[in-house]
Protein backbone atom coordinates (compact mmCIF):
# COMPACT_ATOMS: atom_id res chain seq x y z
CA UNK A 1 0.00 0.00 0.00
CA UNK A 2 1.28 3.36 -0.62
CA UNK A 3 2.42 5.57 2.36
CA UNK A 4 -0.07 7.65 3.86
CA UNK A 5 0.29 11.53 4.98
CA UNK A 6 -2.01 12.59 7.59
CA UNK A 7 -4.73 14.69 7.62
CA UNK A 8 -4.98 14.97 4.31
CA UNK A 9 -9.20 15.87 4.85
CA UNK A 10 -8.25 19.28 5.65
CA UNK A 11 -6.53 19.70 2.70
CA UNK A 12 -8.98 18.95 0.14
CA UNK A 13 -8.04 19.35 -3.51
CA UNK A 14 -9.79 18.96 -6.70
CA UNK A 15 -7.53 17.17 -8.83
CA UNK A 16 -10.22 16.15 -11.69
CA UNK A 17 -9.11 12.42 -10.57
CA UNK A 18 -11.78 9.88 -11.87
CA UNK A 19 -12.39 6.40 -10.24
CA UNK A 20 -12.68 3.92 -12.42
CA UNK A 21 -16.07 1.66 -12.51
CA UNK A 22 -14.77 -1.35 -10.20
CA UNK A 23 -12.92 1.41 -7.69
CA UNK A 24 -16.26 3.63 -8.07
CA UNK A 25 -18.50 0.35 -6.91
CA UNK A 26 -16.13 -0.68 -4.26
CA UNK A 27 -15.92 2.49 -2.83
CA UNK A 28 -19.93 3.08 -2.64
CA UNK A 29 -20.00 -0.45 -0.60
CA UNK A 30 -17.18 0.74 1.76
CA UNK A 31 -18.81 4.30 2.15
CA UNK A 32 -21.82 2.40 2.92
CA UNK A 33 -20.79 0.09 5.37
CA UNK A 34 -19.23 2.88 7.40
CA UNK A 35 -22.34 4.88 7.69
CA UNK A 36 -25.43 3.02 6.55
CA UNK A 37 -28.86 4.20 6.08
CA UNK A 38 -30.77 5.07 9.17
CA UNK A 39 -33.48 6.35 11.65
CA UNK A 40 -33.79 9.27 8.70
CA UNK A 41 -30.43 9.38 7.22
CA UNK A 42 -29.19 8.48 4.31
CA UNK A 43 -26.64 6.11 3.16
CA UNK A 44 -22.81 7.57 2.40
CA UNK A 45 -23.22 6.64 -0.99
CA UNK A 46 -27.17 8.84 -1.17
CA UNK A 47 -25.49 11.52 0.78
CA UNK A 48 -22.88 12.22 -2.30
CA UNK A 49 -19.60 10.78 -0.13
CA UNK A 50 -18.44 8.52 -3.29
CA UNK A 51 -18.55 11.86 -5.68
CA UNK A 52 -16.76 14.12 -2.31
CA UNK A 53 -14.15 11.30 -2.68
CA UNK A 54 -13.60 11.23 -6.41
CA UNK A 55 -13.49 14.94 -6.63
CA UNK A 56 -11.04 15.47 -3.68
CA UNK A 57 -8.83 12.55 -4.38
CA UNK A 58 -5.02 13.06 -5.76
CA UNK A 59 -3.86 10.32 -8.01
CA UNK A 60 -2.43 8.89 -5.09
CA UNK A 61 -5.34 9.09 -3.22
CA UNK A 62 -7.22 6.83 -5.86
CA UNK A 63 -4.60 4.10 -5.35
CA UNK A 64 -4.48 4.15 -1.75
CA UNK A 65 -8.64 4.09 -1.98
CA UNK A 66 -8.68 1.44 -4.44
CA UNK A 67 -6.08 -0.70 -2.56
CA UNK A 68 -8.61 -0.16 0.26
CA UNK A 69 -11.62 -0.51 -0.79
CA UNK A 70 -11.11 -3.31 -3.93
CA UNK A 71 -10.21 -6.33 -1.12
CA UNK A 72 -12.71 -4.72 1.45
CA UNK A 73 -15.83 -5.08 -1.24
CA UNK A 74 -14.87 -8.34 -2.48
CA UNK A 75 -14.89 -9.98 0.92
CA UNK A 76 -17.96 -12.12 2.33
CA UNK A 77 -17.95 -9.89 5.21
CA UNK A 78 -17.02 -5.95 4.52
CA UNK A 79 -17.29 -5.33 8.11
CA UNK A 80 -15.00 -7.92 9.15
CA UNK A 81 -12.49 -7.01 6.58
CA UNK A 82 -12.79 -3.25 7.45
CA UNK A 83 -12.17 -4.29 11.26
CA UNK A 84 -9.17 -6.23 10.62
CA UNK A 85 -7.96 -3.35 8.27
CA UNK A 86 -8.37 -1.09 11.07
CA UNK A 87 -6.22 -3.45 13.07
CA UNK A 88 -3.40 -4.18 10.81
CA UNK A 89 -3.46 -0.62 9.63
CA UNK A 90 -4.75 1.86 11.88
CA UNK A 91 -3.21 5.26 10.13
CA UNK A 92 -4.66 3.81 6.98
CA UNK A 93 -8.35 3.07 8.48
CA UNK A 94 -8.00 6.61 10.23
CA UNK A 95 -7.13 8.14 6.28
CA UNK A 96 -10.35 6.60 5.23
CA UNK A 97 -12.63 7.01 8.00
CA UNK A 98 -11.88 11.04 8.73
CA UNK A 99 -12.37 11.43 4.62
CA UNK A 100 -15.83 9.87 4.17
CA UNK A 101 -16.89 11.72 7.60
CA UNK A 102 -15.73 14.87 5.78
CA UNK A 103 -18.15 14.01 3.01
CA UNK A 104 -20.91 12.85 4.92
CA UNK A 105 -21.42 16.02 7.25
CA UNK A 106 -20.56 18.50 4.52
CA UNK A 107 -23.31 16.37 2.56
CA UNK A 108 -26.42 19.25 2.45
CA UNK A 109 -28.84 16.00 2.30
CA UNK A 110 -27.20 15.00 5.56
CA UNK A 111 -27.16 18.73 6.80
CA UNK A 112 -30.77 18.84 5.99
CA UNK A 113 -31.82 15.73 7.92
CA UNK A 114 -29.82 17.33 10.93
CA UNK A 115 -31.83 20.38 10.70
CA UNK A 116 -35.30 18.86 10.58
CA UNK A 117 -34.41 16.60 13.81
CA UNK A 118 -33.66 19.96 15.69
CA UNK A 119 -29.72 20.35 15.58
CA UNK A 120 -28.32 23.73 14.50
CA UNK A 121 -26.05 21.99 12.25
CA UNK A 122 -24.58 24.14 8.94
CA UNK A 123 -21.27 22.23 8.09
CA UNK A 124 -18.69 24.52 6.97
CA UNK A 125 -18.27 27.94 9.47
CA UNK A 126 -19.15 30.45 6.65
CA UNK A 127 -21.04 32.06 5.56
CA UNK A 128 -23.42 31.22 8.95
CA UNK A 129 -20.65 29.88 11.44
CA UNK A 130 -19.05 33.89 12.69
CA UNK A 131 -20.43 37.22 12.16
CA UNK A 132 -18.68 39.09 9.37
CA UNK A 133 -19.04 42.29 8.04
CA UNK A 134 -19.84 41.94 4.01
CA UNK A 135 -17.37 45.07 3.88
CA UNK A 136 -14.51 45.92 6.00
CA UNK A 137 -14.70 48.89 8.21
CA UNK A 138 -12.94 51.88 6.86
CA UNK A 139 -11.84 54.73 9.38
CA UNK A 140 -13.60 57.88 9.23
CA UNK A 141 -10.84 59.80 10.97
CA UNK A 142 -7.05 60.38 9.96
CA UNK A 143 -4.75 57.98 11.92
CA UNK A 144 -1.27 58.09 12.57
CA UNK A 145 1.44 59.42 9.76
CA UNK A 146 3.49 58.77 6.97
CA UNK A 147 7.39 59.32 6.11
CA UNK A 148 8.66 57.95 2.70
CA UNK A 149 11.46 56.07 3.17
CA UNK A 150 13.59 57.87 1.58
CA UNK A 151 13.12 60.76 4.06
CA UNK A 152 13.57 58.36 7.15
CA UNK A 153 16.61 59.82 8.85
CA UNK A 154 18.99 58.05 11.78
CA UNK A 155 18.51 59.91 15.28
CA UNK A 156 21.41 61.41 16.50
Amino acid sequence: MAPIFLPHPSQPGFYGERFDAPTRTAVAIVVDTLIPEGDGYPAASQAGVVDYLESRCSPQDVEVLASMCLPAAAADDVEAHLSALELAEPDAFLWLKQFVYHGYYGSNLVIGVLNSKGYDYHGAPQPFGYAIEAEQPIPQAKRGNYIPTQEVRRVP
